[in-house]
């Protein structure tokens, strides 16, 4: 497959890693604010406590939960559009992608006239490649 640069693509990634470093940076403010809420005598410090650890507690989620694989499947559809191996993009890992969700990445952003069916052929030989998960060593 001849390599293809999908500018929508490279920027849906880096804007995904954009946003888990934003939700980040939020989450640690919100540790902060906790900590000095810990350290005061407001009347309503339960109260406070409790939504700030929810406030938290929801960003982390989201950001580890919806944004962190949704940005690997865009990494790897993005990889695999610019013609890397799938080893050279992620060499371990311990859980399956969501194949659905790259394949669709792939197609909205890869198809040129006529090559789609060859996208899907070219697709299926590469996750192939990909092979199983590395078991974990726990």
């Amino acid at each position: 497959m001849t390599p293809f640069k999908s500018y929508e693509l490279k920027i849906k990634t880096v804007s995904l890693g954009l946003e888990a470093a934003l939700i980040h940076q939020n989450e640690t403010r919100l540790k902060r604010q906790i900590e000095r809420c810990k350290a005061s005598n407001h009347p309503d410090k339960e109260t406070t406590l409790a939504r700030l650890r929810a406030d938290r507690d929801s960003l982390r989620e989201h950001r580890k939960v919806v944004v962190r694989p949704y940005t690997r499947d865009a990494a790897l559809a993005y990889g695999f559009l610019r013609g890397r191996s799938y080893k050279k993009i992620e060499a371990k890992r311990f859980t399956d992608p969501s194949w659905s969700a790259i394949e669709a990445m792939i197609l909205k952003h890869g198809v040129r006239a006529g090559v789609a069916q060859d996208l899907k052929q070219t697709f299926e030989r590469w996750k192939q490649e990909a092979g199983q998960p590395a078991p974990r060593n726990c």
